[in-house]
């Protein structure tokens, strides 16, 4: 008997090139293809291959092209090659493309599909087997696999007269030189479900369907604008229960619709959907709160693989459902081309809308059952999930802003800025455009004479790393450092912030669960994540920044969250005792560093020792620390031995976590989120050393940003059940900002306290600072 797989080779290569990113030539694709061969055909004991599809243009290697080429069939289906072969004795393995993903341990669930065969045999079962990472470097690969990875995951009718298997001679394999006649032979695919569409056109045929939920609904809101906070809705479509019928509607016709009310706000009911942040924030701008959320297909991808760039639904369906929908940049175009979703034909946005609930009804259970395939249950649903509500108010909420204070501000940098012009223009002799690249290289390199430090194609590179490389050549660099930043600062905050502020004196920035690979929220229009607090004029940013009137600011930052938890994951006795007795760990690390009792700790030595502390959490090299602190690259590494000296438990688990992660392919944190890291495997030594940093930071920073996420949770919670008015209205790397009545900010306060700090029992204590102010400025 023969084991054959099938493939569709460039979906392979797509897998292939995505496993190894920064590589600008396929070398390295080339390698980690051979290695995926090798690997399926040393598993499964793999004796025939076949490619088939059309034969397209495809950037594959020359080696790699003339391996696929040799077992090629072109203009030929899956369907129609694996039809012929489940009628011989021959072992048939089709592999889900979820293998495409960007996973290093490959521990997809092999497809399993009945078939019923109205001949003499019953049915054919493609059996299911888990892939292992069993990394082989042999290349000389002959024979291998067949692969499921068409676009539509639909195995067609084969209803059709077939010719003789003898087509496939062309294989030059005489083991595949079948004699059947597949004329008589017929399938149908089992548990294939037809879905029919219904258009509703008025709200009384809305209420009598809605009537009808019994436990889930399925649902997504389209809107035309940049965010659904401005957005302006379009169109609804949903499926209910069993999904017979999908369908579809004018969002106006949801409305003061009091059956659709009553089922959003029903606990018994499930609410599924897609980015469904959005539709939240949609309904909560027409009074109408969301109940009950139970899935969120997007949120799901994310903690699966958080290395996507796009977890657009039609990423979804193809990803996980190897379906082929339109995305949105399909049905609407981009850049200046780019249509709004009313100047669509209603029934291509119909179609459009209903294949993107299809796929979120349709695709839960295979998400749910990764999940916890992957042990990450916890994570989906006690953090992720919860956090899309909580995000969708404080997006909906807002927070205000001072738009005098802004004025004011835009007046003094403007002034600064005008000063520094003026003295940089002094300085060269002559006026010229200080953001103008090739202007500023002239005035630097010509005719001041500083040293070239890189070139360009168009000139000379005046760059933020070379202009700081020449620091102390020249009294111009300086000042036109600072004029870049105050510039940025303007440009960025002062003046885009105008921009931003609705009637109502609040922005509304969005917050991003699913675009960081280590968990952390991100935001945008605004990004309030990015605001310098190191220096006095992005901390004078936060001045703008002002509570309801009649309210307070309440701001609540956990301390050295990401210290913390190195000293858990760790189990170092020395960095434990530290905060089990309180000491400041700055300071006892400088002591120990610096060979000084910790009452003669400079604040330079306290300084460099932070610098370390934090440093070591990220993987810094004694070169990295040279440049951060401008010291020396042997005064950088007896920093770093005296640390890892100190801290000796710390250094054993970093060589741990680095080996682990080579070993499976992938880190995690307390939470079990997962982060896949192929560039270990890269042979390039510099990506290597990229993925060493990788391992380290993750465990800690990904798991500061799951305890982040999970008080946000339990804040939001407590403040709902409490009945309190206050609002959680900002989330900044490890601090949460509540928007507090006067009358509750002790309790807001005492709540903060004690839901931040016992979120979550590590081996030492979570600690939390906390001030109120009329700013976000004063609370910091």
């Amino acid at each position: 008997m023969n084991s054959i797989f099938l493939a569709t080779p460039e979906l392979i290569w797509k897998k292939a090139k995505l496993s190894v990113p920064f590589s600008e030539s396929n070398e390295y694709a080339e390698r980690y293809f051979f290695k995926m061969m090798e690997n399926l055909k040393e598993k499964f004991d793999i004796s025939h291959c076949i490619f088939v599809g059309e034969n397209r243009e495809v950037d594959y290697t020359e080696k790699t092209k003339n391996f696929i080429d040799k077992y090629f069939i072109d203009d030929c289906s899956i369907e129609k090659i694996a039809g012929k072969l489940l009628l011989s004795n021959d072992k048939v393995y089709i592999l889900d493309s979820e293998i495409l993903k960007l996973e290093n341990s490959w521990e997809n669930q092999l497809f399993e599909v009945n078939y019923k065969v109205n001949h003499s045999i019953e049915y054919n079962q493609y059996v299911g087997y888990k892939l292992q990472s069993n990394y082989l470097n042999r290349d000389d690969i002959t024979k291998t696999f067949i692969l499921k990875a068409e676009e539509n995951n639909q195995i067609k009718i084969l209803n059709s007269s077939y010719q003789n298997i003898e087509e496939l001679n062309e294989l030059e394999n005489n083991d595949l030189n079948y004699k059947l006649d597949l004329d008589d032979y017929k399938y149908e695919v089992l548990g294939k479900k037809k879905i029919r569409t219904e258009k509703i056109e008025s709200a009384e045929s809305l209420s009598e369907v809605l009537s009808k939920v019994q436990s889930k609904i399925y649902f997504k809101c389209l809107y035309d604008g940049e965010k659904a906070y401005y957005g302006t809705p379009v169109s609804m479509a949903f499926g209910i229960d069993d999904l017979e019928i999908m369908y579809y509607t004018d969002f106006s016709l949801v409305l003061g619709n009091a059956e659709f009310e009553k089922l959003m706000v029903n606990s018994s009911i499930g609410k599924y959907g897609h980015h469904i942040k959005d539709d939240l924030i949609l309904l909560k701008k027409e009074n109408i709160e969301v109940v009950n959320l139970m899935g969120d297909s997007m949120i799901a991808a994310y903690i699966l693989d958080p290395s996507i760039d796009d977890y657009g639904i039609d990423y979804i369906a193809q990803n996980y459902l190897d379906e082929k929908i339109s995305s949105e940049e399909e049905l609407l175009g981009k850049g200046k081309q780019k249509k709004c979703y009313r100047d669509i034909e209603d029934i291509e946005l119909e179609k459009y809308l209903v294949s993107y609930v299809s796929v979120i009804a349709r695709v839960q259970d295979k998400l749910e059952e990764k999940m916890k395939d992957l042990g990450m249950e916890q994570l989906y649903f006690d953090i992720e999930l919860p956090l899309v509500e909580v995000l969708a108010d404080m997006e909906y909420e807002g927070i205000s802003v001072d738009r005098e204070g802004l004025k004011k501000l835009n007046d003094e940098f403007g002034s600064v800025i005008i000063g520094l012009k003026s003295s940089i223009y002094l300085l060269a002799g002559r006026e010229f455009n200080i953001n103008s690249p090739k202007q500023l290289g002239e005035v630097l390199f010509e005719e001041i004479g500083l040293p070239v430090i890189k070139k360009t194609k168009t000139g000379y590179s005046t760059n933020a790393e070379v202009l700081d490389k020449l620091l102390d050549k020249h009294e111009i660099i300086p000042m036109i450092l600072e004029y870049r930043k105050l510039s940025k600062l303007v440009s960025t905050y002062v003046d885009g912030l105008q921009d931003l502020i609705d009637d109502n004196g609040k922005i509304h920035s969005s917050f991003n669960q699913a675009i960081t690979t280590t968990g952390r929220i991100s935001s945008t229009q605004p990004n309030l994540q990015n605001i310098p607090v190191r220096t006095k004029e992005g901390r004078l940013i936060r001045k703008v920044f002002v509570p309801t009137e009649g309210r307070k600011l309440v701001d609540a930052d956990y301390s050295q969250i990401e210290l913390r938890v190195l000293a858990h994951i760790s189990k170092d006795e020395n960095l434990q005792r530290a905060y089990l007795e309180n000491e400041d760990i700055h300071t006892k690390t400088a002591a120990e560093v610096f060979f000084v009792k910790p009452d003669a700790v400079t604040d330079n030595q306290r300084r460099v020792a932070k610098a370390v502390n934090f440093g070591i959490v990220y993987g810094i090299s004694d070169f990295g620390l040279s440049r951060d602190l401008k010291i020396s690259l042997k005064e950088a590494k007896t920093y770093i031995d005296a640390y890892l000296n100190l801290y000796s438990r710390v250094d054993e688990y970093m060589g741990e976590i680095i080996a682990t992660a080579k070993e499976q392919g992938y880190v995690e944190t307390i939470f079990g989120r997962r982060r896949y890291i192929p560039e270990l495997s890269a042979s390039n030594k510099n990506i290597q050393s990229f993925g060493e940093r990788i391992a380290l930071n993750t465990p800690i920073q990904g798991s500061a940003a799951d305890i982040i996420k999970l008080a946000m949770v339990k804040v939001y919670k407590s403040l709902k059940e409490k009945g309190l008015k206050s609002k959680l209205v900002l989330q900044v790397h490890d601090e949460l900002i509540i928007d507090a009545t006067e009358d509750e900010i002790e309790v807001v306060q005492n709540l903060l306290k004690k839901e931040m700090e016992q979120v979550l029992k590590l081996d030492i204590p979570l600690d939390v600072d906390m001030k109120a102010g009329d700013s976000w400025y004063e609370t910091k």
